[in-house]
């Protein structure tokens, strides 16, 4: 084996021996001496020097080492103490003995919160509290710390551990006995090295490796220790210096003793050896220092072993590499480290053989070389004197895993590559045109002009330069291309045996080279075998001309294209022709300038304008409904793809009319980003194929929906009259399904046996023509008559069936089956009795019918129509409705009624018409447009009724409600809406309102001493006084009793109404005290009056009222017999009527309101009907509020709306949960506001609550006012027709209180009207309150609605109702409003309705 040269210095050999004199020699022995001496020194302190170096690494070495295991055993526990859920709980044994076993001496766990505060509670008086918060100041922001606490019992050993962000905000403290554990003692600790651990903040010492230092120790090196205030302090026993000296002396002493005389002749030879030797070691020293850092720093594992094989040095990588430590390398034999490497034989060691090894677990691949130690070489025999070993050899392992993959990475990319070379479809050639730029440049080509130049004058020198090139390779393509098998072919093939040409492939070539192009190409035709191929030619030019000679040469076969080429052209030409041919616009269309770049025929042209006229297929003349069509296509042309859009447009064509295109356009081109650059487009003009589509697919979807639709069944058979098709109605209309049908036979179905029997001859008489082309003939001309059959149901019941058979015959005029279309009579035979009842109801009908034809002239009238009017039918054919108005504008009216039905469905009024005799008549009329199934008018249908009674009947209900009886003054209801009236005239205006309240004094005494008669006839007179103190636009009205009211209005300012106040008052007091003459007797009353201002006092109707009563009562508490106007002063009551609006805006979130119910009970037999939810407030303080408090208070301040909703959940929750229980309260009936009324949702909310409570619609009734219903009667029907819908029942709740119009009221969809209590109280004996009852019972009755009277108190007034045919009946006769509760229980006790069980 070869060995290297070494990098170490030779040792200079000694220079021959002289002979000295013999005084020179003594003195050579005496400077030799002191020379020893000195050298012996020398050699102590570089011996100290050398092992001050090495106690510094070892120190280091070993604080690394405990500083290492103190972090590793600290995270240890952390990670284990992160798990303690609760870290003020005691820790589980299990982990304690986990934690000992980093801690073996682990005394306490203490956990401490990170909050100072909370930190100092708990750790209290303990002695070392101090010290803790001392070691946690320390720690900071670290994870850990130790410390030791020297003023402690026993000197602990303390552990500061922070605990998990996430889980644990504080520190948990570990004590123990630091002489316990295991963590002071490194697992490997440098031989000859004394070391301890101490506290450097205390000197303390914590623990001690070896022996103690001497008294005489010399050095120590100290090593602070991280996370804690420790330190390591190394040091080596000290030698005697003198002995070391001695030792050294005594040795040459001895050999110059021994040696004397040869000592003496070579002491000069001796010193000069001494320097030489000195020079030499501290060379070899250096050498030696530099090489072992060398070999620690290079990547190779060094190895030195003996000649048998044991180690003898390892650098680093070595170490690594081997799993041992540099230190203990003498102690193993390579062979069992390394086995493979002694497998190897001399000749593989010697050229570098590979070897596998496992590093980490992973095998790597290393490159091995060996090299003797040659006893000759002087740095071999200093590396024996060093290391004391014999010959051996160093072993150098490379790691070339990395260098060995990349090898096999660059043989499989080549590998690959050639497969591609030769495996692709594109021929590929390498050119080599190193050659040609020499030549050229011997020319003194540089530019193509020169080359022109040349071709000129010289161009067999063209010929040569092309001789230059040469191809170097050629794949499997490209010879197949070229037709030829050999590489020496291919230029030859490709260029031919001509000379060059001007513009040619080599001269192309040759200007490509002078011109620096980087891509040549060029499409050249060669013959082959085959025939002439056209090839594409692609060279890539280098632009530095040192790789000329390897330039690639692509070919490509494109005579496939060529051909394409020529029959794309010919294509073209018949395209183009074929293009010019069509009728229709074919056009491109350039995206990004948005122009047409080609258009086959102007469009312009198909609509009758010149092609100038307009740019096709633009906005000009497109339809105005296609804009939005057309900005959309032209917005989508760039998103265009290879599939083609349509879209169908108009025009306008010259003559007006509108022509459809069905534009269909695809991507032409693409842009770089993927958009459509170009679009091609194609417009068809399709507008006959639209219209006939559009007459199509109206046939086809009328039949289809005529077939689908129709109840008739349809049914076919084959020729063999084998059903084999019948629709789906079938089974709506016998009731068996398609399949089961198909199984039964007619027979099954026909009741009667002589209808089956009959349709049976029918088909064979068919079955029988078939055979006979006479016979047949007549059958094709003869219709079949169609059949009556009585089938059987499904279900069991009979239908009457009407059976039409018609045959079917093909192209051929050969009979191909049955048709047969079979129709339920059932329903027409039912429609003709209808019909011949509805002529006798029309003819016997109460009312007046006629009817006209679409003209609007009488065609028929019933017998009623002459028995009302007097003309007979005669008298009225032929005429128009309108001779029987009875004047002309009444026949304008109707004339205009007549024309809104031409759009309207039916219409409703009333008319005013005349009788034969010309009596005028009011008369209710009904006009109803009959329309046929196309919707044409077929006729008009007239109903009329002579409504004479019901208006004087209305007339009086009128002066009944609104005026009093007595005086004829206007009652509480008018003068409230006048009062109304001028308050808004008055906002509206500016204008000012006096309301004055007058109560007679000494009334009372004179009707209850006189009698009532005197008592009306004192009121009667009271009135005309009062009337006659106002002027003409006032009004004076009787409340009730003794009450009046006066309004003042239309004034234009507060003086003016204060004047007309005082003056009014002053003269009405005047008028009173005059006598009143009754039954002979003068008599005497004064008045108490109030007065009110608006809009001093009060903008509203309620307010001023009740600020002009509390006037009123003040007049009286003046004394009687004055007037007072209203003072803020007044009304005590306003700080309490604020407090009530606070607490009533409470009572709905803190539940305060409950419902009562009122049962409701038939007048008759007293049957429970119903009961009526009425809404109470208990105050937490006031205890009961009347609802006559805090109702009107609810409307004022806008909650009503809530508060309502709120009623009727609960009342629908309430009657559910009663029906749950089996208590049978057939309805519940719920009061509406007007504000709930009119707000716009209540039907949907209604149906919410509805819906969530799961309540029957029919069982919730609801109650309206007609004030309410009056308000706005469009909207009132509009809502209760709403309304309605949802199921409810409606009720007019104070009927005969308010001002409606029973022409309105016919036309609401109500069910129910509540007589108002007012009228109630006076029952039986009040004359005008028993007219007014029964006036509404039997006008309710006529117009088919229910009546309830609220109120009933006495058996009197039940009886009276009783009487007169009211049906329903309410009050405390019966019931007063009861909670839920304890009106159940009343129920079950009366066994009105008891509970089911």
């Amino acid at each position: 084996m070869n060995s290297p040269p070494s990098s170490l210095p030779e040792e200079p050999l000694a220079p021959a021996s002289r002979r000295l004199t013999r005084g020179l020699l003594i003195l050579s022995l005496v400077a030799m001496l002191a020379l020893m001496f000195w050298q012996a020194l020398a050699s102590v302190a570089e011996r100290e020097t050398l092992r001050r170096e090495q106690l510094d690494g070892l120190t280091r070495q070993l604080a690394n080492t405990v500083e290492f295991g103190l972090a590793l055993k600290a995270q240890a526990v952390r990670s284990t103490l992160r798990w303690s859920l609760d870290p003020t709980l005691p820790l589980a044994p299990n982990l304690l003995l986990g934690l000992k076993d980093f801690f073996p001496g682990l005394q306490q766990v203490r956990w401490l919160p990170a909050n100072a505060n909370l930190r100092s509670a708990r750790l209290g008086d303990t002695p070392d509290a101090a010290f803790i918060q001392q070691l946690i100041a320390r720690a900071g922001q670290a994870d850990f710390r130790y410390g030791f606490n020297a003023q402690a019992t026993a000197a602990p050993l303390y552990v500061l551990l922070a605990g998990d962000p996430q889980l644990q905000n504080g520190w948990w403290v570990l004590t123990s006995a630091p002489l316990l554990e295991p963590l002071w003692r490194p697992t490997r600790v440098p031989s000859g090295l004394d070391w301890r651990l101490e506290d450097r903040s205390q000197g303390t010492l914590l623990f001690r490796g070896g022996e103690a230092p001497a008294a005489n120790s010399v050095d120590e090196v100290r090593q602070e220790l991280a996370y804690s205030n420790w330190q390591v302090v190394g040091s080596h026993p000290a030698e005697d210096m003198g002995t070391t000296l001695l030792g050294a002396s005594f040795g040459r002493l001895a050999l110059f003793s021994l040696s004397g005389l040869v000592a003496v002749i070579l002491l000069y030879l001796l010193l000069r050896e001494e320097r030489g030797l000195r020079a030499l070691t501290l060379a070899s020293r250096r050498g030696l220092r530099l090489a072992g850092i060398a070999l620690n720093g290079i990547e190779e594992a060094v190895c030195m072993t003996q000649a048998d094989g044991r180690l003898v040095h390892v650098n680093a990588t070595a170490a690594r590499l081997l799993g041992i430590a540099a230190n203990d390398a003498q102690q193993f034999f390579l062979a069992s480290l390394l086995p493979e490497l002694v497998a190897l034989t001399a000749a593989e060691r010697d050229s570098g053989a590979l070897v596998t090894l496992a590093v980490e677990g992973q095998p790597r691949r290393f490159a091995v070389s060996c090299h003797a130690l040659a006893d000759s070489q002087p740095s071999a025999r200093v590396l024996r004197d060093r290391t004391q070993t014999q010959d051996g050899f160093v072993w150098v392992l490379r790691d070339v895993t990395e260098q060995q993959r990349n090898l096999e990475t660059i043989q499989t990319t080549r590998q690959r590559y050639e497969s591609i070379f030769n495996g692709v479809h594109t021929g590929i050639c390498v050119v080599d045109l190193s050659a040609v730029q020499p030549h050229m440049q011997a020319l003194g080509l540089e530019r193509p002009e020169q080359l022109a130049e040349l071709f000129a004058r010289e161009p067999e020198v063209l010929d040569s330069l092309g001789r230059q090139v040469r191809i170097t390779e050629i794949n499997q393509r490209a010879l197949e291309m070229l037709g030829i098998e050999h590489l020496d072919q291919a230029w030859a093939r490709l260029v031919g045996d001509s000379r060059v040409q001007l513009g040619g492939k080599r001269y192309r070539l040759l200007a490509g080279l002078l011109s620096g192009q980087q891509v040549l190409e060029l499409e050249t035709c060669i013959g082959t075998a085959e025939g002439e191929r056209h090839l594409w030619l692609t060279m890539h030019l280098p632009a530095d001309p040192r790789h000329l000679d390897a330039t690639l040469l692509s070919l490509n076969d494109i005579t496939q294209r060529k051909l394409g080429e020529l029959r794309l052209l010919e294509r073209d030409s018949f395209w183009s022709n074929l293009i010019s041919a069509i009728p229709d616009t074919l056009y491109t269309y350039d995206v990004a300038s948005g122009e047409l770049t080609y258009e086959s025929r102007s469009l312009a042209l198909k609509l009758g304008y010149p092609p100038e006229a307009f740019a096709s297929l633009g906005r000009a003349r497109l339809h105005p409904d296609d804009l939005e069509l057309h900005e959309r296509v032209v917005s989508m042309r760039p998103t265009l793809s290879d599939q083609p859009s349509s879209s169908l447009l108009r025009w306008q064509h010259r003559n007006g009319g509108w022509r459809w295109f069905d534009v269909r356009e695809q991507r032409l081109a693409r842009a770089a980003d993927g958009t459509a650059a170009s679009v091609v487009g194609l417009a068809l003009d399709v507008t006959d194929m639209v219209r006939a589509s559009e007459r199509l697919r109206e046939s086809e979807n009328r039949y289809r929906q005529l077939a689908e639709s129709i109840s008739d069944v349809i049914f076919t058979t084959d020729a063999q009259l084998v059903l084999n098709y019948i629709s789906p109605s079938v089974e709506e209309l016998l009731g068996y399904p398609v399949g089961e049908l198909q199984q039964r036979t007619l027979a099954e179905l026909v009741v009667h046996s002589r209808q089956w029997q009959e349709v049976r001859r029918t088909l064979q008489r068919l079955l029988r023509s078939l055979d006979n082309p006479r016979a047949l003939a007549e059958l094709r001309r003869e219709h079949f008559a169609p059949l009556l059959l009585d089938c059987l149901h499904a279900q069991g019941h009979t239908l009457q069936i009407e059976l039409r058979l018609k045959p079917l015959w093909d192209d051929h005029e050969r009979f191909a089956g049955l048709l047969g279309i079979c129709r339920d009579i059932s329903a027409q035979r039912r429609t003709e009795k209808d019909m011949r009842m509805a002529a006798t109801v029309f003819d016997h009908s109460a009312g007046a019918i006629l009817v006209t034809d679409p003209a609007g002239y009488i065609v028929r009238v019933n017998r009623t129509f002459t028995r009302i009017t007097g003309f007979s039918p005669e008298e009225v054919f032929d005429q128009q409705p309108m001779m029987l108005c009875a004047d002309k504008q009444e026949a304008n009216q109707l004339q205009h009624v007549m024309q809104q039905l031409r759009t309207q469905e039916s219409w409703e009024g009333e008319l005013w018409q005349r009788r034969q005799d010309n009596e005028p008549y009011p008369s209710w009329v009904g006009i109803t447009a009959i329309r046929d199934d196309d919707g044409d008018l077929m006729s008009y249908v007239c109903f009329f009724v002579d409504i004479s009674e019901r208006k004087a009947s209305e007339r009086r209900i009128h002066r009944l409600a609104y005026y009093d009886a007595l005086t004829l003054l206007p009652n509480r209801t008018l003068f409230q809406d006048r009062l109304h009236n001028a308050l808004q005239q008055s906002r509206h205006n500016g204008s000012w309102v006096v309301l004055m309240f007058l109560d007679l004094d000494r009334f009372k005494p004179i009707n209850d001493s006189l009698g009532h008669a005197a008592g009306d006839r004192l009121l009667k007179d009271v009135a005309m006084r009062l009337t006659a103190c106002v002027g003409t636009e006032d009004s004076v009205a009787r409340m009730g009793g003794d009450e009046f009211t006066l309004l003042l209005s239309g004034l234009e300012s507060r003086e003016v109404a204060l004047a007309q106040a005082i003056r009014v008052g002053e003269q009405i007091l005047s008028q009173l005290s005059e006598a009143f003459v009754l039954e002979g007797r003068e008599f005497f009353v004064s008045a108490s009056i109030g007065i009110a201002l608006s809009p001093q006092d009060g903008h509203e109707l309620s307010q001023l009222m009740k600020n002009a009563d509390t006037a009123m009562y003040h007049a009286k508490e003046m004394g009687k017999n004055n007037f007072q106007f209203y003072q803020a002063e007044m009304n005590a009551r306003a700080l309490e009527r604020l407090e009530l609006e606070a607490d009533l805006r409470h009572a709905l979130l803190q539940g305060e309101f409950r419902l009562h119910y009122q049962p409701q009970y038939r007048c008759d037999n007293r049957r429970l009907t119903g009961v009526e939810a009425l809404l109470r407030w208990e105050h937490p303080v006031r205890g009961h509020v009347s609802p006559a408090e805090f109702i009107p208070v609810l409307e004022e301040i806008g909650l009503v709306v809530q508060v309502g909703d709120w009623v009727i959940r609960e009342a629908c929750r309430q009657m559910r949960e009663w029906h749950a229980a089996r208590v049978r309260i057939p309805k519940v009936s719920v009061n509406l506001s007007a504000r709930q009324f009119s707000d716009g949702q209540l039907g949907q909310r209604i149906a919410e609550i509805l819906a969530e409570t799961g309540l029957a619609p029919a069982c919730l009734e609801l109650e309206l006012t007609e004030s309410i219903l009056m308000r706005d009667v469009g909207e009132a029907l509009q809502l209760l027709g709403e309304l309605k819908s949802l199921g409810l029942c409606i009720a007019v709740d104070d009927f005969g209180t308010g001002y409606s119009s029973l022409n309105y009221l016919k036309q609401f969809p109500i069910d129910i009207l509540k007589i108002d209590r007012s009228f109630v109280d006076g029952l039986p004996h009040g004359e005008q309150d028993a007219q007014i009852a029964r006036a509404i019972i039997a006008m309710a009755h006529s117009l088919n609605l229910s009546v309830i009277a609220e109120g009933v108190e006495e058996p009197a007034q039940l009886e009276f109702l009783r009487l007169h045919g009211c049906d329903e009946v309410q009050g405390f006769l019966f019931d007063r409003p009861l909670p839920p509760d304890l009106l159940r229980e009343r129920l079950e006790h009366q066994g009105l309705f008891p509970v089911l069980t």
